[in-house]
């Protein structure tokens, strides 16, 4: 296993080539289990998770076993995960453009699951990635190899016609435009979207909005921001959007102990 402090947080940039696909890499250890007694919760958000376990994995509340290599797909609940001695793992945060482009067509099969690295490349190349990646002698090592990783993948995977239109298409819906406009933008109906967005994302247009103005008004209450509204058209619906997803509200995640995980500018743990 590579050597890095007992208890450690690291979050790099991914390459300019990678900068819509990939939001960045998080590298986190607790090797002296810590923080294992403290539950850790992670966010619904529109984009997926690829993870790498180099030392042991986190025991999650929804699943009996956790994969040494795996991609979790769109997230529209909050999960709990708890931490483990020698907990060791590297992420790969991908936007919905980017999981469409480097896993097309993945999206109904992994919205809301773990899925199995190895199912999805193969053993054989998950192994190689895996072992790889835990004989990086240091996080920043292991952020360039995920990034000379994806970049490979992305010269092999042949990129679908649709990708392009689709990355337009997320960008308005997350950024709040109605469904109808972002179908109008990219010249196709809103049903063909809606069929784009179960294909890539496994979920709706609708569902990735409901997610991103989630995302904004989250990221603003981890800020201390006042502002933690924005998207909403009153603080009704902002609360009943926090209890559906995050079983929580506003106020009350206020008061509590916010993750130490948590980033600026993107809301992945609570």
């Amino acid at each position: 296993m590579a050597l890095v402090p007992t208890a450690y947080r690291a979050i790099h940039s991914a390459s300019p080539a990678l900068a819509e696909l990939v939001l960045g890499y998080w590298i986190i250890a607790d090797l002296e289990g810590a923080h294992r007694a403290t539950p850790v919760q992670t966010a619904p958000r529109p984009g997926a998770v690829l993870t790498i376990n180099i030392g042991r994995p986190c025991v999650a509340m929804h699943a009996p076993t956790v994969m040494q290599a795996s991609l979790l797909g769109v997230q529209t609940v909050a999960r709990t995960w708890h931490s483990n001695r020698d907990c060791y793992f590297a992420m790969a945060l991908l936007t919905l453009p980017g999981l469409a482009r480097l896993f097309p067509g993945i999206g109904q099969a992994a919205v809301d699951l773990q899925l199995d690295l190895g199912a999805v490349l193969g053993d054989r190349d998950t192994s190689a990635i895996v072992r790889t990646v835990a004989a990086s002698p240091s996080p920043a090592m292991i952020a360039a190899l995920l990034d000379r990783w994806l970049l490979a993948r992305l010269d092999a995977v042949d990129a679908r016609a649709e990708i392009t239109p689709f990355a337009h298409a997320c960008r308005l819906v997350e950024a709040g435009r109605s469904i109808a406009r972002a179908a109008d933008a990219i010249g196709i109906s809103t049903r063909q979207l809606e069929r784009w967005f179960a294909l890539h994302a496994g979920v709706g247009p609708q569902t990735v909005a409901g997610i991103a103005r989630l995302q904004r008004s989250l990221q603003a209450a981890q800020r201390g921001s006042t502002s933690a509204r924005d998207g909403y058209a009153d603080q009704p619906h902002q609360v009943r959007a926090w209890r559906r997803y995050l079983a929580v509200t506003p106020g009350r995640y206020r008061t509590s102990d916010m993750a130490d995980l948590t980033v600026d500018g993107l809301a992945h743990f609570l």
